[in-house]
């Protein structure tokens, strides 16, 4: 009697008691994306931009060649990378910075309005 009572509620397009529901599973939050600490060489083509090197010291943190200290923060669904300090504005405008991590090696790319890379700087050590 009772399997006859449940199928007849759900027949009717009543929904079951809260107990018998499943809830549904939350998203996974999204983990806030940075760069890992360390020194970053750059590069354009095949010469090095040693007046472009910085030092991530901290999350969000990094100290420019010039010894001067900016900021970064990385979008985590983009990639897109704001800056301030020394590295803001190293680019022309329209330029813009992204954040890869392509076969364990973080880089920071500097994209021009073509889309093509104008520079990068690779995690060194």
């Amino acid at each position: 009697m009772h399997r006859i009572t449940v199928l007849a509620i759900v027949a009717a397009g009543l929904a079951l008691p809260a107990a018998a529901q499943t809830p549904k599973p939350k998203p996974a939050p999204v983990a806030a994306a940075t760069m890992p600490k360390g020194d970053y060489e750059c590069w354009a083509y095949s010469s090095p931009r040693m007046l472009l090197n910085f030092t991530v010291t901290a999350p969000g943190k990094y100290r420019a060649s010039d010894g001067s200290m900016g900021t970064f923060s990385v979008d985590p669904k983009t990639k897109a990378v704001t800056l301030t300090g020394y590295l803001k504005n190293v680019m022309p405008d329209g330029f813009k910075t992204v954040y890869r991590d392509t076969n364990n090696k973080p880089t920071l790319s500097f994209i021009g309005t073509s889309g093509s890379e104008a520079s990068f700087c690779e995690k060194a050590r």
